[in-house]
């Protein structure tokens, strides 16, 4: 009975990533216009501190920075993740 179970899952998650292709994402109808907002990053050559831009590419300025000596570079910025407050 269990092999009979596990058989079957194994095949509907192999029906469900074979179909995946033919499914179409939904769109949300927003235009690109309409997304208005800030972007938070991290640069590459000072991964010290984290700054904002607005959407359009404007008003760019720094959020946060540790400013502490750092001779060994060990209080960098590393694994920023999106999350959609």
């Amino acid at each position: 009975m269990h092999h009979r179970f596990v058989a079957t899952a194994v095949l509907l998650l192999c029906a469900l990533v074979a179909l995946q292709p033919w499914v179409s994402p939904q769109t949300s109808g927003v235009s690109a216009q309409a997304l208005i907002g800030e972007i938070a990053y991290a640069r590459a050559d000072t991964s010290d501190e984290i700054r904002l831009i607005n959407s359009d590419g404007s008003n760019d300025r720094r959020l946060w920075a540790h400013e502490l000596p750092d001779p060994h570079e060990v209080y960098g910025i590393y694994n920023m993740s999106w999350r959609p407050d």
